[in-house]
C-alpha cells in the first residue's frame, strides 16, 4: 500500500513514465486487483509500445482472468515486435490448445534448430515444444523437449539438495515435544491465517481456489514472506539456526506473528480468515505452530510421480529450483516425506490431508472436510470454486483452475514410465 502511493506521486510528477505504471501493475496484481493492474499494464504499452516485459504481464494477468484469446493476443503483438523471443514464445503456448496443423510449432522448430539460437532461446522454447507436442500426444518428443529444457534451466541455477537435507536435519534436532510444551502458552493469538502446505502442483492451488469462494475467506495467492521471516530471524546463511530454540524470547514469537498479521490484512482488511500459500512452509510447521498456535493447516497431497511430472514440465519464476533435474527432484520429494512423517509424529492431528485423488472422485465430501477443518460453514460457493474471480496465478495452472473438476490428470505419470525410471528408481528407495 506504501508502494501505491510513491508510485502515484512518480505518475503525477512524469505522467509519461511507462516503467512506473508497469511496476504499478505489479503491486496491484500483488495485492489480488487483477482488473485495475490490467489497465496499467495496458497504460504502460501505450506509452511505450516498444516494453516487452508489460506485454508479458498483460498476457499473463489476462490468463489468470481467464481471457484465454485476449491473452494469445497480447503475446502475438509482441512476438511481432520481437520474433525470436523464446520467453514469449513460452507464454503464447501456455495459452494455445495445439493440434497437428498449429503453425506455431513450425515457428518455434525454425528458432531453436537455428546454430544461432541463444541458451535463453532453446530453454524457453523446449518447454513451449513439450507443452505443444503434449497437446498433440505425441508424448516421446514432449518428454525429450522438456529434458533439454530442463537442463538447460538447471545450469542457470544455484541448488543443492545437501542444504535442504541439512534444513531437514535442523528441524528434526530442535523441534522436540518438549519444545512445543515449554511454548504452549506463548505465540500470536490470531485465528486469521489458514495455511496451504504441501509439494508444488499436489493440488494446492485449486484448495486454496475452493477455499477462497467461501464469503469469509480470502486468498492470498503465492507468498513468500513467512518464510523470508523464518529465514531472517532464525537461521544463519549457511542455514544453521542463530540460537538454541530452546533459550529464544517467547515474546519475539508474538512480534513476528503481529508484523506478519499486519503485512497480511493489507491484502485483506476485514475477512474471517486469509489463506496463505507457500512452497516452502511444510519444512516450517514448527515455527507456525509456536508464531501462530490457532493457525490452521490443510496439507495437500497427491501421487509423487503425477507432482513430480507435473513439476518437470514446468518453467517457473523461482522457488523450486529442485525441479529440473529427475534425480534431485525425487531427492526433494523424499525428503518432502521425511518431514512430513516427523510431524505426524511430532504434532499428531496438528493438520488436515487432503488427498487431490480423493477430492477429485468425491469434491463435495472433501471440500466439507476441508470447510470443517478451518472452521467454516458449509457454502455451495465452494464447489462452483471455478467461478471464483480473486484468482492468484501461480502459472499455467491459472487454466485449469477455472474449469471444474477433471479427471484426467491422474495417473498421468503413465505416459512417461519409460522416461522417469531414475525418479521412480529414487522415490522408491
Amino acid at each position: 500500500n506504501d508502494a501505491i502511493k510513491i508510485f502515484e506521486k512518480i505518475i503525477k510528477i512524469q505522467p509519461n513514465f511507462y516503467f512506473a505504471y508497469h511496476n504499478m501493475g505489479n503491486v496491484l496484481k500483488d495485492l489480488s486487483r487483477l482488473d485495475e493492474a490490467k489497465t496499467y499494464y495496458q497504460k504502460c504499452i501505450k506509452i511505450n509500445p516498444n516494453y516487452i516485459q508489460a506485454y508479458i504481464s498483460l498476457g499473463k494477468i489476462l490468463l489468470d482472468l481467464h481471457k484465454l484469446d485476449e491473452s494469445a493476443i497480447v503475446f502475438k503483438q509482441a512476438l511481432k515486435l520481437e520474433p525470436e523471443n523464446g520467453e514469449l514464445h513460452r507464454h503464447l503456448s501456455q495459452v494455445i490448445k495445439y493440434e497437428q496443423t498449429s503453425t506455431h510449432v513450425k515457428d518455434m522448430e525454425e528458432i531453436i534448430s537455428n546454430v544461432n539460437a541463444t541458451h535463453s532461446q532453446q530453454m524457453h522454447l523446449s518447454f513451449a515444444l513439450g507443452k505443444a507436442y503434449e497437446d498433440m500426444k505425441l508424448y516421446n518428443k514432449a518428454f525429450s523437449h522438456w529434458e533439454k529444457g530442463n537442463f538447460l534451466k538447471r545450469k542457470e541455477i544455484k541448488y543443492s539438495t545437501k542444504y535442504q537435507a541439512k534444513l531437514v536435519k535442523v528441524v528434526k534436532d530442535n523441534f522436540t515435544k518438549d519444545l512445543f510444551e515449554k511454548f504452549k502458552n506463548y505465540g500470536n493469538q490470531d485465528k486469521t491465517l489458514i495455511f496451504i502446505v504441501g509439494m508444488p502442483r499436489s493440488g494446492t492451488t485449486l484448495v486454496q481456489q475452493i477455499l477462497s469462494s467461501h464469503p469469509k475467506a480470502f486468498g492470498a495467492g503465492e507468498s513468500n514472506q513467512f518464510s523470508n521471516k523464518i529465514n531472517e530471524y532464525f537461521f544463519t546463511q549457511n542455514g544453521s539456526l542463530k540460537e538454541n530454540l530452546y533459550n529464544y524470547d517467547p515474546m519475539n514469537f508474538n512480534k513476528i506473528g503481529e508484523n506478519y498479521i499486519k503485512n497480511m490484512r493489507q491484502l485483506s482488511e476485514d475477512t474471517k480468515h486469509i489463506i496463505v500459500k507457500d512452497l516452502l512452509n511444510f519444512t516450517w510447521l514448527g515455527f507456525i505452530k509456536l508464531i501462530f498456535p490457532d493457525a490452521k493447516i490443510v496439507h495437500c497431497v497427491r501421487n509423487p510421480l503425477d507432482t513430480c511430472v507435473s513439476l518437470f514440465k514446468n518453467c517457473f519464476v523461482g522457488g523450486v529450483d529442485f525441479s529440473y533435474d529427475l534425480i534431485e527432484l525425487g531427492e526433494y520429494y523424499n525428503l518432502y516425506r521425511d518431514v512430513m512423517l516427523f510431524w505426524d509424529n511430532i504434532l499428531p492431528n496438528y493438520y488436515v490431508s487432503v488427498y487431490y485423488e480423493e477430492l477429485i472422485k468425491d469434491p463435495k465430501t472433501q471440500t466439507k472436510r476441508i470447510l470443517d477443518a478451518c472452521d467454516l460453514d458449509w457454502n455451495e460457493d465452494c464447489m462452483k470454486f471455478y467461478n471464483n474471480k480473486n484468482f492468484m496465478s501461480t502459472g499455467s495452472n491459472s487454466i485449469n483452475i477455472h474449469k471444474p473438476l477433471y479427471k484426467t490428470s491422474m495417473q498421468y505419470w503413465k505416459y512417461y514410465e519409460k522416461q522417469l525410471q531414475p525418479l521412480i528408481d529414487i522415490l522408491r528407495a
